[in-house]
């Protein structure tokens, strides 16, 4: 949780609780990470030349309009409930057993669960187990541990029934509606997930990829027929992109009117590296971050969001190892993983790395003979899509650790970035054939754009766009024509 949407609560145990759902969400979820360190400041784009509104499109269908808002939030966005009856050895006597046959709240974690004395009671429940020696590396939880998401808006209230670490918040009121029995539906859906994971084929991997397709229809059916907007944030975007390029074009031009990429990790999270090399605590007073680091390796999202090769190129420098005179890029974290004891980084990441489809194309030199060279780009999703992200915000592009890889790292900034996602990984979808001209935001943070007043009313606007195409969508590499009209 950013510490700009920071809200006091009413006694001293909530405005703890308070203080330590935001720095503890902000560990795992990356959203709105404030980091303290040096500051590059190379020039980046402004907002001011950006339209205010959408003006023109590429559609894959008429819409009625309103169009339905579909939300997928980000990275530990969603609350996950546990219930468990663990028959294996416990980090503590004093752990408990079983929840009685209850569904508890796991995430965010109860502040007593973060104790320095319980939080190994914690992450036990929460981390994720592999079975290095099948033939498809699968994810598990906890012996004894089921987990579920907490479906629909609910579910985005971390902490039960209370909206105060609710980052969804103001974007969720902007668009709900009042509904009745002979009205269209409701102006906003969600569709919550397990953040653990990556869609590497396992069940509850398959289960999400259809709760987006359902969470879809479902808005689309309740609404007379409305192709729905899917509005993502963060990590959202990446699940949303690989649910797309999964999915046939007829569908695709059936239900969806448009994507609004919110703050996309395209291209990764420089500083989700830190929970993987010594572990991430964000902070929070009295929690070692060695205590985490298991825990946050487990999830096969924390692997999903390592910066892949195809952006960051050999001499990309991501992490210093001042002691050794040892510097990482993306092509070479795998002898730093074996370095700090992380033995099955290769074999897993190995099987989520594929998960974000990236395309080879050629490009020419101009009038250079004979020249060319060629581009890595995300595979087009084929729907029209209208980025928006924010920038000038100190963003972590490089760790430097000194005397060894388990102490607290120096974050090195720059400005090319919304707080927490580099420019190069927000923008690394903007040349898709549908993609609309981006919609940014000076000095608006990962998590603080999601409430803006200027971007909410932009989003609104898409949903009211009406857009007749001529052309087929499962053509899309044809000519596509528009007629737009902004109620």
């Amino acid at each position: 949780m950013t510490r700009s949407t920071f809200i006091q609560f009413a006694s001293t145990i909530g405005l703890y609780w308070l203080i330590v759902a935001q720095h503890f969400t902000t560990a795992h979820a990356r959203i709105g990470h404030d980091n303290k360190g040096d500051d590059n400041s190379p020039n980046t784009p402004s907002s001011s030349s950006r339209p205010s509104s959408p003006s023109s499109t590429h559609a894959s269908a008429f819409a009625k309009g309103p169009s339905p808002i579909v939300l997928i939030p980000g990275d530990g966005g969603s609350a996950l409930e546990a219930k468990y009856d663990i028959k294996t050895p416990r980090p503590h006597w004093w752990c408990r057993k079983s929840s009685k046959g209850k569904w508890e709240r796991l995430w965010i974690p109860k502040l007593t669960d973060l104790a320095p004395l319980n939080i190994a009671c914690w992450t036990q429940k929460v981390q994720l187990h592999y079975d290095l020696n099948a033939t498809t590396i699968v994810p598990k939880n906890a012996p004894g541990v089921e987990v579920r998401t907490v479906p629909g808006k609910e579910g985005l209230n971390l902490v039960p029934h209370d909206k105060s670490a609710n980052v969804y918040d103001a974007l969720v009121q902007s668009f709900e509606r009042d509904t009745d029995a002979d009205g269209p539906g409701d102006g906003v859906y969600v569709a919550t997930y397990d953040f653990r994971l990556a869609p590497t084929g396992n069940d509850r991997d398959d289960a999400i990829f259809q709760n987006i397709q359902n969470t879809v229809e479902q808005a689309f059916e309740e609404n007379e027929g409305t192709p729905v907007v899917l509005v993502t944030h963060s990590m959202g975007a990446l699940w949303t992109h690989y649910f797309l390029t999964h999915m046939p074009c007829e569908w695709k031009k059936k239900y969806v009117h448009a994507w609004v990429p919110i703050s996309p990790a395209y291209g990764g999270v420089v500083i989700d590296l830190k929970q993987l090399i010594s572990g991430d605590s964000a902070d929070v007073p009295l929690v070692k971050p060695s205590t985490l680091r298991t825990e946050q390796r487990s999830y096969g999202s924390s692997l999903w969001l390592i910066p892949p090769k195809q952006l960051y190129s050999d001499d990309y420098i991501l992490v210093k190892y001042e002691k050794e005179g040892m510097q990482f890029s993306s092509r070479n974290l795998t002898d730093l993983m074996k370095m700090v004891d992380f033995n099955d980084y290769e074999v897993r990441y190995g099987a989520i790395s594929p998960l974000t489809p990236w395309e080879t194309t050629t490009v020419s030199a101009g009038d250079t003979a004979g020249y060319s060279h060629h581009h890595e780009q995300l595979a087009d999703p084929k729907v029209v899509v209208y980025p928006i992200y924010g920038t000038n915000v100190k963003t972590p592009y490089q760790l430097q650790y000194k005397l060894s890889l388990s102490e607290e790292p120096t974050v090195i900034n720059s400005v090319e970035g919304d707080g927490t996602v580099l420019y190069k990984s927000l923008k690394a979808g903007d040349g898709w054939k549908l993609s609309q001209p981006p919609k940014i935001g000076d000095q608006l943070s990962h998590s603080a754009i999601l409430s803006d007043p200027e971007i909410l009313e932009y989003i609104r606007n898409i949903t009211l766009t009406s857009v007749m195409q001529t052309g087929d969508v499962a053509e899309e590499q044809g000519t596509v024509t528009a007629t737009v009209t902004t109620e």
